[in-house]
């Protein structure tokens, strides 16, 4: 037999307009950062004409992204 949870979320709108859009929408959010991160790691592995400087580019934003990331408790 499985347990099965449910929770209900209230927001007062409109005051909570942009709590009850990150919510509704949170399972979007995560697949597109998601995506965003394999895009960047596919430019770093397979884009051999890259300069080192473009490289580091893309690397810095890649990190910053896993970093806030991580800062929020996001796994991706």
């Amino acid at each position: 037999i499985r347990n099965i949870m449910k929770a209900t979320l209230t927001f007062n709108l409109p005051d909570e307009q942009y709590e009850y859009e990150a919510a509704n929408k949170g399972a979007k959010l995560l697949y597109i950062i998601t995506e965003m991160d394999q895009h960047l790691r596919s430019i770093l592995k397979y884009e051999d004409d890259l300069s080192m400087e473009t490289y580091d580019k893309v690397q810095s934003i890649r990190d910053f992204l896993r970093e806030k990331c991580i800062e929020e408790g996001i796994s991706i």
